[in-house]
């Protein structure tokens, strides 16, 4: 339903620059796809445009390295997150 496919964008959106990571690929790689099938269904829900909008946006910053649409990595800072002290949820099971 559209409050579950909104509340998905909104977290990962959120999370998902601290969950993108090699260990979590695959994991990760599965949510977006289901973003993605869901994406195609889109068209027949009451609030398609904003659900659309929502998906392909969310879709375009993990595409975009997490960064919001017109920004650019300022490659002269360390671009590498310190793992050590992130708390990551348990993905093992999609």
């Amino acid at each position: 339903d559209a409050d579950s496919v909104e509340g998905l964008c909104v977290l990962i959106s959120t999370t998902g620059k601290v969950w993108d990571r090699p260990e979590a690929k695959e994991h990760m790689d599965y949510y977006f796809a289901a973003m993605q099938e869901r994406a195609s269904k889109v068209a027949d829900m009451p609030t398609r445009t904003r659900l659309a909008s929502l998906l392909l946006s969310t879709m375009a910053l993990r595409h975009n390295a997490w960064l919001p649409a017109g920004q650019s990595q300022d490659w002269s800072k360390s671009a590498v997150p310190d793992w050590s002290t992130v708390i990551v949820p348990d993905c093992s099971n999609p």
